[in-house]
């Protein structure tokens, strides 16, 4: 017992240990002009939590092979060590950016008593990255879109690279909604081999209704053409009404009620509750509830839940209408539910149920009324 207990311990020990380490490189990436063949000495620098530590090199990607780490191990001293390694550019045929990865692992602790430890190990990678151009005029473009409210101004960034190998003169575009709403993007020129430049664009959104939009931004350079798409959300302070969930509920039970809504809004809505109410067929309100305060997240959807007893209520078809309150705005919105019979299963089930209970409980009244008797009797000796 004391030998798995200090297992144990010196498991946590070294599990703590271990999670308390963090690595840091710089820098985090490196760009490797494109010349197959050629051989680059490159270095990262690396500062660790520890003091001092012994940890493995490690290497990643598609290109491994052609990256040659100095060392396959290296000792961080006061905190810091240096990655030096060789990279060999390799010959690709497609234009476009590559990239591969070499950094440093953690050792996992040795074992104890014959015992494998089971720990997580941190390591911190870095990027060798390799843009290969293309022969003539390319580019290459990247969309940026921020989450905007409704009534502000929506803001683009269009990144434009020039992956090829001759100067590109001049690039204009725009920016597309659908075709409902078209922004140009400020024009660019002079864009070298390898640059990236940055077009803009701005939206009004006064007139749009929230909700999730995709934008499409093309952008022409010299008889070309390149293109790019990106997603964004246009918040309001509001909640929309989705759907009341209702499954059939058989009489007698309890059915539960779930009003589900959907924020449009950047932040959490609190304090929001429902006032549910159920009519019969006729339009006779029968029953009145108020759920819990909740609080919905951030462009999320929940349910506020209602619970109903449907004791004594009549088999039927009856209407739910649900008022969600938040702020000082309500939203409304109106469901379906079925209170149905049980089913002969069920029926014979809980008959069943209830014949076993009644014949315990005469057992147990035999069984008393026994005992007593056999008092008396003993008494009377």
């Amino acid at each position: 017992m004391r030998k798995i207990l200090l297992i144990c311990l010196l498991f946590f020990v070294v599990l703590g240990t271990a999670s308390a380490t963090g690595y840091s490189m710089f820098p985090g990436s490196v760009d490797v002009p494109y010349a197959p063949g050629q051989t680059y000495e490159l270095s990262f620098h690396i500062t660790s939590d520890n003091g001092y530590e012994i940890v493995k090199v490690i290497k990643q990607g598609p290109f491994s092979d052609y990256l040659e780490p100095e060392q396959s191990s290296l000792t961080i001293v006061n905190g810091y060590v240096e990655l030096k390694f060789k990279f060999t550019v390799p010959e690709i045929s497609e234009p476009g950016v590559y990239q591969t990865f070499v950094g440093i692992e953690q050792l996992p602790p040795e074992t104890f008593y014959g015992q494998q430890s089971v720990i997580a190990v941190l390591r911190v990678l870095g990027v060798v990255r390799i843009i290969v151009p293309c022969e003539g005029k390319c580019a290459k473009l990247a969309l940026i879109a921020g989450d905007v409210e409704v009534g502000q101004k929506a803001y683009f960034q269009a990144r434009f690279t020039n992956t090829g190998k001759e100067t590109i003169l001049n690039a204009e575009g725009d920016v597309r909604l659908g075709d409902s709403y078209i922004v140009p993007l400020t024009g660019i020129s002079n864009i070298t081999a390898g640059q990236t430049q940055t077009m803009y664009a701005e939206l009004d959104t006064t007139d749009m209704a929230a909700g999730k939009y995709v934008a499409n931004a093309t952008v022409n350079f010299d008889g070309y053409a390149t293109s790019a798409t990106t997603g964004f959300r246009m918040g309001k302070f509001a909640l929309e009404f989705e759907s009341i969930n209702a499954p059939d509920v058989v009489q007698n039970q309890t059915a539960q009620i779930n009003i589900w809504v959907r924020s449009l809004w950047t932040q959490p809505i609190s304090d929001v509750f429902a006032e549910v109410f159920i009519y019969d067929a006729a339009g006779t309100r029968i029953s009145q509830s108020i759920t819990p305060s909740a609080t919905i997240n951030s462009w999320s959807d929940a349910a506020l839940v209602s619970f109903w007893d449907t004791t004594n209520v009549p088999l039927g078809n009856y209407t739910i209408r649900a008022n969600v309150h938040y702020a000082d705005q309500i939203i409304s919105g109106e469901g379906k539910i079925n209170v149905v019979a049980a089913k002969p299963a069920e029926q014979a089930e809980n008959t069943s149920m209830a014949t076993t209970v009644a014949i315990a409980l005469l057992i147990m009244m035999f069984v008393l009324f026994a005992l007593v008797v056999k008092r008396k009797q003993k008494r009377r000796w």
